[in-house]
């Protein structure tokens, strides 16, 4: 085909007695083909609802990011105070654990205090008992008889 695309009406004969296209005919049909771009065109309604389609997709789109990022926002505020509390949390055993080592060492001290008393008064008692048990042994008065004199 040649690349003129400006031919001329092809007059009242278009088909041929079987139906088939005349070569003027298939000249101008295929003219037209080429000038349309050789495809359908295009329709507006259809592409004014395609149109429409998308804004409506995008403006869902738009609103659930919208959504999400409130979501993120609430999320990492939350996370935020849990950390705060977890940190709260860490400080207030540290600080348990310190005033329960003191409470131990103080535990230990009174313990030792109270086993070092115990002992000397454990000791201080044995040292009455050996001192009475001579005196009784020097003044023949026996250890039972000292104790009732020393109640009475």
């Amino acid at each position: 085909m040649s690349g003129n695309i400006n031919t001329p009406f092809i007059g009242n004969r278009l088909c041929n007695a079987d139906g088939t296209l005349t070569q003027q005919g298939q000249v101008f049909v295929m003219s037209l083909w080429q000038r349309t771009g050789g495809a359908t065109g295009v329709d507006a309604s259809t592409l004014n609802v395609d149109v429409q389609s998308a804004e409506a997709l995008a403006a869902t789109a738009n609103a659930n990011a919208a959504a999400a990022s409130s979501n993120a926002a609430q999320a990492q505020g939350q996370a935020a105070t849990a950390i705060l509390s977890a940190n709260n949390a860490q400080t207030t055993a540290a600080q348990a654990e310190q005033d329960a080592q003191t409470a131990l060492s103080n535990a230990q001290d009174v313990l030792i205090v109270t086993m070092l008393t115990s002992s000397a008064q454990v000791a201080k008692t044995a040292q009455s008992l050996d001192d009475a048990a001579a005196f009784a042994a020097l003044s023949q008065i026996w250890p039972s008889q000292l104790l009732q004199s020393s109640q009475a």
